[in-house]
């Protein structure tokens, strides 16, 4: 599966796979970072949706435009309630089985 931002401009939720293929990750790393706080997400029975507009902006693109803002640029009607909720989230830092992989033994076993 292929996204396109042109594709996902206008929308007000996006699908966890979408939102995996724009990160690319996989979809459980998505799934992983909601359950961390790392990521907003709506649940409505099994569906997970993420909401477009404060993605974006995690993302450090205009929520209209989907281009890139300016250091510091705030777009009226965008803020929220915390500027942390602006900041990018390190979920190793937070998370032991997400940081497991920043163990320099371990990563020289799977490297060496």
């Amino acid at each position: 599966m292929t996204v396109l931002l042109d594709d996902l401009r206008g929308r007000l939720f996006l699908k966890v796979a979408e939102v995996a293929e724009l990160m690319n990750v996989d979809p459980r790393t998505v799934r992983r970072a909601i359950d961390a706080g790392g990521i907003q997400a709506v649940r409505t029975a099994s569906a997970v949706r993420v909401p477009a507009a404060p993605f974006w902006l995690q993302c450090g693109l205009d929520p209209q435009t989907l281009q890139p803002l300016a250091l510091g640029e705030h777009q009226p009607g965008t803020e929220t309630q915390n500027e942390a909720d602006l900041a990018p989230v390190d979920l190793a830092d937070d998370h032991p089985a997400l940081g497991a992989h920043r163990d320099p033994e371990s990563a020289l076993r799977l490297t060496g």
